[in-house]
This record gives C-alpha cells, sequence and structure tokens, in this order.
C-alpha cells in the first residue's frame, strides 16, 4: 500500500554523531532510528554480507550488531526466513524496525497480511538492484586475482568526502584497496543497468508515494536547495509518510540536525520514474550464459591482462609493506 503524499513531511538532515555520519553512505539517518529502537529492546532488520559477501537481511539486538548494516549494498538482498523472523518477533510484542527496497517493504506488509502498531518500516530510496549471481561471480574474480578474502565492498567511501567517488575493498587479514581497478568494476558495472533486475525496469514504486512509514536516501542537490544544510560528510533525504513514522522522528530529531524541505526542492530522479535496461542487456546475458564472468569483464567492463599485471605490482607492494610490519591505508 503506498501511502498519499499529502501527509508526508519532507526533511534533510543529518546524524550529529560524526563517526555515525562518516561510517554511513548518506547522512546517517538510519543508524539513529536503528539506535533508537534498539535502546526501546527492539530489533532492527537491514542488510549485511555474510562471510562468503552475501548481500543478506540480518536481525541486530545490539548496538555492537549494527555496523554490518551501514553503507549501501549494490545488489539484491537474499530475504531467507525474514519475514517469518519479523512475524514472529512482532507475535511476540518487540518493537521491529524493517529496512529495504520499497519491493521488500511492500512483501513484508504482503506477508504479514495485517497491521502492527510495534512494526516500523524504512523504504530506501532506491536505483534498481543487480543480479547476486553476477556480484557472486565479480567477488570470486576480484579475490582470484588480489589472492585475498574479500570481507566488505564500499562504492562510498567518504574519505574524500560524500559523493565523491571513493571506493574500498576490505580483506580478512585486515587490509584494505582504496581506489582501485577491481572496486571500479563494480562501481561501472552497476549503473549501466545490463545487470539489475528486469522487474526494476517496471518498478511500481519510484515515486514521491512510498510504502514505508519513513523513506531515506541521499539528499543530492541539497546544497542548493538548502544550502545550510549542506555538509561535505553527509545529507541524508528523509521522507516521513506515515503517524507511525511522524511519532518514531519526533523522538529521534534531537540527534540530529533536521530542516524542513518540500518534494519539489528535494526531488530526485528515483521518485520520478524507474530506471531503463541499458540496449546490450540481451547481449550481455547471451554473452555471460557463453562464456561466463570472464568474458563479460572483458567485453563490457574493458578488463585487460595488462591492467591486471599492473594492479599485482600494486598487491605485492601491498603484501611486501604488510610482511615488513608497515600499516597500508591507501593504494595509489
Amino acid at each position: 500500500m503506498k501511502h498519499p503524499a499529502d501527509a508526508q513531511r519532507v526533511y534533510a538532515a543529518r546524524c550529529r554523531d560524526g563517526r555515525e555520519l562518516r561510517l554511513s553512505a548518506s547522512g546517517g539517518v538510519f543508524g539513529v532510528l536503528a539506535r533508537h529502537v534498539l535502546a526501546r529492546d527492539g530489533v532492527v532488520y537491514g542488510v549485511a554480507y555474510s562471510s562468503a559477501m552475501e548481500a543478506r537481511h540480518v536481525a541486530a539486538e545490539d548496538a555492537s550488531s549494527l555496523s554490518s548494516l551501514h553503507d549501501s549494498k549494490y545488489v539484491q538482498s537474499h530475504l531467507g526466513s525474514t519475514f517469518r523472523d519479523v512475524q514472529r518477533q512482532l507475535q511476540d510484542g518487540r518493537e521491529v524496525l524493517f529496512s529495504g527496497t520499497p519491493c521488500q517493504v511492500a512483501g513484508l506488509r504482503r506477508f504479514l497480511r495485517q497491521s502492527y502498531t510495534n512494526l516500523l518500516t524504512c523504504d530506501i530510496l532506491c536505483h534498481s538492484v543487480a543480479s547476486p549471481r553476477i556480484f557472486s561471480d565479480y567477488v570470486r574474480f576480484v579475490e582470484r586475482h588480489t589472492r585475498g578474502r574479500m570481507v566488505n565492498l564500499s562504492l562510498r567511501d567518504k574519505s574524500r568526502g560524500w559523493g565523491s567517488g571513493a571506493t574500498r575493498i576490505d580483506y580478512a587479514d585486515g587490509t584494505s584497496l582504496y581506489d582501485s581497478y577491481w572496486a571500479s568494476i563494480w562501481a561501472v558495472a552497476y549503473p549501466l543497468h545490463l545487470i539489475t533486475r528486469p522487474s526494476c525496469h517496471a518498478c511500481p514504486f519510484c515515486s514521491g508515494q512510498r510504502v514505508g512509514d519513513i523513506s531515506i536516501g541521499d539528499f543530492w542537490g541539497v546544497e542548493r536547495a538548502l544550502p545550510q544544510s549542506y555538509c561535505a560528510d553527509g545529507v541524508s533525504l528523509v521522507l516521513v509518510n506515515t503517524e507511525h513514522g511522524r511519532q518514531l522522528w519526533c523522538d529521534v530529531q534531537a540527534d540530529m540536525f533536521v530542516d524542513a524541505s518540500t518534494l519539489d526542492d528535494a526531488m530526485q530522479p528515483v521518485l520520478m520514474r524507474h530506471s531503463s535496461p541499458d540496449v546490450r542487456r540481451d547481449e550481455f546475458w547471451h554473452d555471460y550464459q557463453r562464456g561466463g564472468f570472464d568474458a563479460v569483464v572483458r567485453k563490457y567492463w574493458h578488463y585487460s591482462p595488462l591492467l591486471a599485471l599492473r594492479q599485482r605490482l600494486k598487491l605485492l607492494l601491498r603484501i611486501g609493506l604488510r610482511e615488513t610490519g608497515k600499516e597500508v591505508e591507501r593504494q595509489p
């Protein structure tokens, strides 16, 4: 069910806690909402990477579990038994905050078949989700070439500020690759819409009428719409869509810097239209079925053995410095 837009309130917001803000993809609003629910003995559902680098919906029941739910995962998450788990928690009387794409929020509401006063839903302003199969192939490809086990991929690293395009791959040995060629493969692949799910190109949720109690995303253009709200570490666009959402929003505002806005001033492409498939989509999947990931990464994302060699030399430098006891934080 979409909520009527005339009852909606629009805000620019960012977390007052600087560390929380830098860990988040935009303004840190999800973390504030989540901590508030946990403080009331509630449970929070969001997306984290598993040990196998699969994006999965998981439950967080304490603040220490929230860090893995930060940052955007540009791939469809695996829900597993999440809907049943949410239902059980609700029936036991616990407050639940569920965060996901609009279609996942709508799916949860359909599954529950009734309203719960102890359920809070937060939908993200979603551009589309990528194929988990392709993402898994990508992870194995990177691990094979860099000879390390990935534990995290961030396309929204804030070391150079919000929206800088900085990337980071974290490894199980505690090292990281910043702004590497390997991360750029996925950063280039995702927005091309070759690997996004077909349903995303007919998404009925790309509008100002939202399905969640609260909707959150990046407030791109805030420096023009609300100059006083701009922050180099990120600003969230927040749509408060229901009375239930307003109650929670009133409870958490003291932990944020908040300015009221309007939907017109805050308008984002994802609130107007769904994404369109790349004209080469059918060709891409035909090539993938015939030649696998190695074939398509060469044809569509310009992978070459020479680039791989250069990256391997950088990797050897990283390993050498690590073995001599020097900490490596950034790659050239």
